[in-house]
């Protein structure tokens, strides 16, 4: 049994109207040529001006898991800063150890007496002015125009002249002698803070522990003890229900001194991980290389980077942009030979060279995306750009600018090391077999 015939790799053919090879003429062959040299020059310079730091100065970042083959000692001071995960995660530190800031109301205690006082006076009217046996009806529309619950043991204490006059007396006086010591409609402690800062204290100001500031549940059960012995549970719920009715708290929360206490105390979180002076080894020689190892010295390379963009390195800037466009055009100039040695009738081809380095370019500028992003480098579209290539012009080509892409992505600064330019390789190569399998 003769085995098929495998299908050869699939080669475009030269179209209609593809210009015929340049002719003897030397202005023809230098406009020829120099049209391709002008669209690689183009695509080198575009690469350039993605990734403008090129390949960073100072050592190459060694990856984690990397044998350092040499001591790395700092030549100028750096900083390693935080990441923003970090920087956040202790701004929020510090603002919940903020002590909440509460205001202490003097006033509040004659606002409440006032209260009371009114109601009474209003209840005192009330049953003078009412007809015999039409006492309870009056108080009950006291009650009412109050917005105080009516029950009957409230009725039955509020008519009778002694018991009202013992309740008045003594909710007024336990108003008076308990909320200028401050009195809270809730626990402070409540979100878990150790201390809190009350202002308008004589003295100014102190940090008092959050159980000792008196809440309104508290103060309530207080002032029944003040009521007079055999008052009873009507006098004692009656007051209550008119404490529960005029209560203004005398210390209460001002928000907006605490947001902004807070605000301080983000503000004064260091951004700075860690500070690394000059002569100062950043990893030494034979030492594998870790997560903190990795990071510093990619603080050292940015460092350095900024040190020289601040500088201006004198004339050093121009020569460092001339070696990264040459370091891009030399790379893919090897693209270019290939065309023009092996696959002449795709050179001829004025599209097919400018597509080439739009393709060049556009994965660049997602690669560039990706970097500033910091988004993981394999979504790198290197595969993509490859099968496109290989599904036009077969796997061999396609391999090819795989192998290119992988070199000059792994030339920039966000993506200098090994796993990048690899895994963009292998990417690459494993999306060029597959389309040549899949033909």
């Amino acid at each position: 049994m003769v085995a098929p015939e495998r299908p050869p790799e699939r080669r475009a053919a030269p179209r209609d109207g593809v210009p015929d090879a340049p002719s003897g003429r030397w202005t023809q062959a230098l406009l020829h040529h120099g049209t391709r040299l002008a669209v690689l020059l183009a695509t080198a310079v575009a690469i350039y001006l993605l990734f403008p730091a090129g390949g960073a100065p100072g050592p190459a970042v060694l990856e984690r898991g990397v044998v350092a083959p040499e001591d790395i000692i700092a030549q100028i001071p750096f900083q390693i800063p935080k990441t923003e995960e970090e920087l956040r995660r202790e701004q929020e530190e510090a603002a919940r150890g903020v002590p909440p800031v509460y205001d202490l109301h003097p006033g509040a205690a004659d606002t409440v007496a006032a209260g009371l006082r009114g109601f009474f006076a209003a209840v005192d009217g009330a049953v003078r002015g009412a007809a015999p046996g039409e006492e309870g009806a009056a108080v009950r529309g006291v009650l009412s125009r109050s917005g105080v619950p009516t029950t009957l043991g409230a009725i039955e204490v509020l008519t009778d002249s002694a018991r009202r006059t013992a309740l008045q007396v003594a909710t007024e006086a336990a108003v008076r002698e308990l909320f200028p010591r401050g009195i809270a409609a809730t626990t402070p402690g409540r979100g878990g803070v150790s201390a809190v800062r009350v202002r308008g204290v004589t003295g100014g100001e102190r940090l008092v522990p959050p159980d000792s500031i008196a809440t309104a549940d508290g103060f309530y059960r207080e002032a029944a003890l003040r009521l007079p012995p055999g008052a009873g549970p009507d006098a004692s719920e009656l007051q209550r229900l008119l404490l529960v009715r005029y209560f203004q708290p005398s210390i209460a929360p001002n928000q907006r001194e605490t947001e902004a206490a807070r605000a301080r105390a983000r503000s004064a979180v260091d951004r700075v991980k860690a500070r690394v002076l000059a002569g100062e080894k950043i990893v030494g020689a034979r030492e594998q290389v870790g997560d903190r190892e990795e990071e510093r010295l990619r603080a050292y390379q940015a460092a350095l980077a900024a040190r020289q963009e601040a500088a201006g390195e004198g004339g050093h800037a121009p020569l460092r942009a001339l070696g990264s466009i040459l370091y891009n055009l030399l790379l893919l100039g090897i693209v270019g030979f290939l065309l023009r040695f092996s696959r002449e009738h795709l050179y001829e081809s004025d599209r097919t060279i400018v597509f080439l380095g739009l393709i060049t370019v556009a994965v660049a500028a997602l690669a560039a995306l990706i970097g500033r992003l910091e988004l993981p480098p394999e979504l790198i579209p290197v595969p993509f750009a490859t099968m496109v290539i290989a599904v036009l012009w077969g796997g061999r080509l396609a391999l090819a600018m795989a192998l290119i892409l992988a070199l000059i992505l792994g030339g920039q600064a966000p993506f200098l090391g090994v796993a990048v330019p690899f895994t963009a390789a292998v990417g690459g190569a494993a999306a060029a077999f597959g389309v040549r399998v899949a033909q």
